[in-house]
């Protein structure tokens, strides 16, 4: 399992740009501020406090960066960008690359498990911050041509935010909200954009932030295969 990551907490890549992290940082405040879901959203919103406060400032960013390269081998470095989101421009010019997103059986157990997780720890104050980071299997089909060419493509994923109605608590007084039938998440999509390499194998993995439930502890592992 992948330790704590302020990017992943604010749903990010690691090539994101100043402007959107300050986006992210926004959307998430906006969702998760104690003063809009009450005090269950104490711990998150300080989360999203402390990973902003080090990628807003580009010599903490740095410093961060390096340990967290040395902590996470496999971690790819500013300037090297996989994936995406929509309002970061590509890197360079690249065919758009339309492809299905496939969610085997064992990927939507673990979604609804991420859910499920999800909302314990919301409406749970007394829950203990998880430390660990659990990847959530799916898989896009690409064509062999699409494979060789490489470019963008887009995926709407399950994602999910604190209710409106409850306030992310999931009780409406003295009764369960009827909104969010007491979950104090909605289930939603988030659209992810993702750079496809040009000549990218079978079974290559690419492991995506989602902004949703990127807070929660949840990173999407998505598993590129080449249509036969």
């Amino acid at each position: 399992m992948r330790r704590k990551s302020y990017y992943m907490v604010l749903g990010v890549s690691h090539a994101e740009s100043p402007s959107g992290i300050r986006q992210a940082f926004r959307e998430l405040v906006k969702q998760y501020h104690p003063d809009r879901i009450g005090p269950q959203g104490l711990r998150f919103f300080q989360e999203i406090v402390e990973a902003y406060r080090v990628l807003a400032d580009p010599e903490r960013r740095w410093h961060y960066d390096q340990g967290l390269f040395h902590a996470e081998p496999g971690v790819r470095m500013p300037g090297v960008p996989i994936f995406l989101y929509p309002d970061t421009p590509s890197p360079s010019p690249l065919p758009q690359v339309i492809s299905p997103l496939h969610c085997p059986p064992q990927g939507r157990a673990a979604l609804e498990a991420a859910f499920a997780r999800a909302a314990r720890s919301l409406t749970a104050l007394d829950a203990p911050p998880e430390e660990n980071w659990e990847g959530i299997d799916m898989q896009a089909i690409l064509s062999p041509d699409e494979a060789a060419k490489g470019g963008v493509t887009f995926l709407m994923v399950p994602s999910c935010v604190p209710c409106q109605t409850c306030g992310g608590s999931g009780r409406e007084g003295l009764f369960v909200c009827a909104t969010c039938d007491g979950a104090g998440l909605l289930e939603g999509e988030e659209c992810v954009r993702i750079i496809v390499p040009p000549s990218v194998g079978d079974a290559t993995l690419l492991e995506v932030p989602l902004r949703g439930l990127g807070v929660h502890h949840f990173y999407l592992r998505l598993h590129l295969r080449i249509a036969s």
